[in-house]
């Protein structure tokens, strides 16, 4: 296990995955350079889909993740829906326009004065289920209409 893994997100996972009955394939990206290897173990090891970690190292290398995703065939799962809308099959997470509204309220409350260690900690209070319908056509996935109801978004 690589030591500069954030361990909390990794064992709800592992749980997760160990509840479903599904095994959960780690791959560390430190460098771009490590996404094709990291993409040729998924497809040597016959992963059915891979799950992106939220990471500004990652964000930055989005594209590279999700045309080496097209090249295996292998939809893309995140957590924020500008990779849905760039190509993965499917995020679920916080709706960002709300988070950025919220961070401008604390900026405004810090520049009129607020000590940040008197602003209360907020979690996100909306959540999106994007679908990307292109992506599940070209990669012959039918998404079930129960999940379809659900969506938040659909990218056709």
């Amino acid at each position: 296990m690589d030591p500069a893994l954030d361990r909390s997100p990794v064992t709800a996972l592992e749980r997760a995955a160990g509840t479903l009955g599904l095994q959960l394939i780690l791959a560390p990206v430190r460098r771009k350079i490590d996404l094709s290897s990291a993409f040729t173990n998924a497809f040597r090891m016959k992963a059915s889909a891979v799950m992106v970690m939220q990471s500004p190292r990652l964000d930055a290398v989005r594209t590279e993740i999700l045309r080496l995703a097209s090249q295996a065939g292998m939809p893309i799962f995140a957590l924020f829906g500008f990779y849905t809308a760039e190509g993965a099959l499917l995020s679920y997470g916080p709706n960002v326009d709300e988070m950025t509204v919220r961070l401008a309220q604390y900026v405004d409350k810090i520049l009129n004065g607020a000590k940040p260690s008197d602003l209360p900690i907020q979690t996100p209070e909306r959540f999106d289920l994007v679908l990307n319908m292109r992506t599940a056509k070209q990669l012959g996935i039918a998404l079930p209409s129960s999940l379809l109801a659900r969506a938040d978004n659909l990218i056709h």
